[in-house]
This record gives structure tokens, sequence and C-alpha cells, in this order.
């Protein structure tokens, strides 16, 4: 599990109208792939700590009739990958001794039906953000784990507002503030602040 970073070739190019310039499809596409894989991540129930062999061999044995379930789970079983998993599925190993970030991440799969992208702001922590999709965005969850207490702990944070839902944030919400506009500013969402600060 790496901290995301955006591709420099990706941030030196020029922005008209919203959109990065290239002049080469092929530079476009190689840039695409690379960014791809310094920026997201893609949660693995089994990440930040082991399952059982009892429970790993429980997750093959779980089922659903959902679409989502038939149509994704033979991935799920290959990469046990959250994004791959339905939201019953989900629920039910939330409640397997998976680490307490993924535990979250899990619950908030189940309860919403979520369809997050993630990113890892800090490996420290850690610190994972979720996200809807890259035109969506506005309201982030920031997955915080306080290893003190064992915990694992979501907040909302929005994007342009600059605020915490409820006003609950992390006691480090400076230092994520920080991380969020590195991650994000200099690239997903450098035009929309130029947008919104030219109305």
């Amino acid at each position: 599990m790496k901290r995301a970073s955006v591709s420099p070739g990706k941030i030196s190019k020029e922005i008209k109208n919203g959109l990065r310039v290239f002049t080469d499809l092929r530079e476009a596409v190689a840039q695409m792939d690379e960014n791809n894989r310094r920026f997201y991540y893609n949660p693995k129930v089994t990440d930040l700590g082991r399952l059982s062999p009892v429970e790993l061999k429980t997750i093959e044995h779980l089922k659903c009739w959902c679409e989502d379930y038939r149509h994704n789970y033979p991935q799920f079983l290959a990469t046990h990958e959250i994004r791959f998993c339905c939201r019953h599925i989900a629920e039910q190993i939330a409640e397997l001794s998976v680490h307490p970030l993924i535990r979250r991440i899990l619950e908030n799969k189940a309860r919403r039906g979520a369809r997050e992208r993630f990113s890892v702001l800090s490996e420290v922590q850690p610190v994972i953000v979720g996200f809807p999709s890259l035109d969506k965005l506005g309201w982030v969850n920031v997955y915080h784990y306080n290893s003190v207490k064992e915990l694992g702990i979501r907040f909302s944070f929005h994007l342009f507002e600059r605020r915490w839902s409820y006003g609950r944030k992390p006691k480090e919400y400076r230092d994520i503030e920080v991380l969020l506009d590195d991650l994000f500013e200099a690239t997903l969402l450098r035009h929309k602040i130029l947008d919104n600060t030219s109305k």
C-alpha cells in the first residue's frame, strides 16, 4: 500500500477548457496508465491484517443472489478486492476479523452500496480517501485508523466547501486537508477550482 501520487507527465501538461492537452495519443494513454497506477488503490479484504485460513474459507463459501454478485464474484474470489464484492457480501465479511480500517470501508459499501474509488493519503496511520468518481467530486470519505484505540473511523470532507460533515474531524485534520489538496488540486480539481473562482 503506497501513498498516492500524480504522474509528473500529467501535471506538466497545459490545461485548456478544463482538459489536459496531449498532442500524441500514445503519450496520453501512457500517462493515463502511469497515473492510474500511482493514484488509485484497490483495497482488499486481506489488506493491513491477516485473516485465518478458516475465515478465508468462509469467504469462499459466501453466497448472494443479486446481479452485482453474479457478475463480479469470480473476480472477487480471485483478487479479494472490495470493489468486486456486492454490498450483501461486504456486510458479511465486515463481521470477520478484518483490519478495522477495511471494516469501515466494507460497512460503508454495505450501508450505501457505494462504488468508491480509493487513494492512500498516508501510509503512517494509514489514511485512505474514498470518492465516487472523478466527475462527481464534492464530498469524499476519509478513512482514518487510530492505532492507539485500534479503531477505523470514517469522516466526510467537502473538497470545495472545505468543511467536515457535522463538524466531525480527525485529530490530524489540518495535515489531512493538506494531503487532500496535494492529491487532488494539482490534477483532478485544478480546472474546477479555477472555474469556481472565476464565477
